[in-house]
């Protein structure tokens, strides 16, 4: 289980990419607190990685930091059922809050549907509400969206790719 800090203004955010069994990983921490993790299927260059983040952090100054962050990308990567305890800062709205930390009590090796998590929430009209927050989710793996599967049981949409979505199933079931 993460620990959820606030994001604020004008922080500073240290970031590196690093591949990984599914992808290039990119990787932002703030005051030691992950900001981002995203999955790619190729390195991005510093340019890409910048707009990537000033779009999502406008108010924040960006250095690039792989002596420190490269170890976090690998332990969160080691074991799907023994993911460091790490604090996340979920910026966010109330709502989107909530979901991502209903998602964080989805055992890794399961998947639930989105009108599960709708109902869990005491929404269960808000299926599409629970979707739009889920895919505005910023931290992968650490924030489980890939656990999510529609009701029928089938692999739909993923933010970083639906054959990724597949595969980290896969890892943690085994």
């Amino acid at each position: 289980m993460t620990t959820a800090i606030p994001a604020s203004t004008n922080m500073q955010i240290n970031y590196s990419s690093h591949p990984t069994p599914f992808g290039i990983c990119l990787l932002a921490v703030s005051a030691q607190q992950i900001c981002w993790l995203s999955l790619h299927d190729e390195q991005l260059t510093e340019c890409a990685i910048t707009t990537l983040l000033t779009k999502n952090f406008p108010a924040a100054n960006f250095s690039y930091a792989p002596t420190p962050i490269n170890p976090l990308i690998t332990s969160i990567f080691t074991s799907p059922d023994q993911l460091p305890n790490f604090a996340v800062q979920l910026a966010g709205t109330p709502f989107q809050k909530q979901v991502w930390h209903q998602l964080q009590e989805i055992p890794a090796g399961t998947t639930v549907s989105y009108s599960t998590i709708a109902q869990q929430l005491g929404r269960p009209r808000a299926v599409r509400a629970v979707a739009r927050a889920i895919a505005q989710n910023k931290i992968a793996l650490l924030i489980p969206c890939h656990r999510v599967i529609s009701k029928s049981g089938a692999i739909h949409n993923y933010r970083w790719g639906k054959a990724r979505k597949q595969q980290l199933l896969s890892w943690e079931q085994v």
